[in-house]
């Protein structure tokens, strides 16, 4: 496990005490609550993302359009490669057709990118 202190983890680290405490979910989750913070740096408050779970990303109640969904997993796919030292595309034409967007909320997105790098 790569245990660097990153900014966006320092919270997370601390709180748990030790790096080795820290799950897989708990450093994706700071790897989108990352992302998301430098996504909404330029924007108004109005159209910011929210940061927690239940929070929607993306579709008919989500703050993004396609513009900002696609800025977002740029952002993410930038931020996993620095956090878990390993490249991951977070998305491919089976994925983009899901029913079920794995971008909807944070909470699909956290399961989406955990499932991705235990698959590798």
């Amino acid at each position: 496990m790569n245990c660097s202190v990153s900014h966006s983890m320092f919270a997370i680290i601390s709180a748990a005490g030790t790096c080795e405490d820290v799950t897989m979910e708990e450093r994706v989750l700071s790897v989108i609550y990352g992302a998301i913070d430098e996504i909404n740096e330029p924007l108004p408050k109005a159209q910011q993302c929210e940061k927690g779970l239940d929070s929607t990303l993306f579709g008919q109640e989500g703050p993004l359009d396609s513009l900002g969904i696609t800025i977002l997993i740029v952002t993410l796919e930038q931020r996993i490669e620095q956090e878990f030292d390993t490249y991951v595309s977070l998305t491919d034409e089976n994925i983009m057709s899901f029913e079920h967007s794995p971008f909807l909320t944070v909470s699909t997105l956290v399961k989406h990118i955990s499932s991705l790098l235990e698959n590798r």
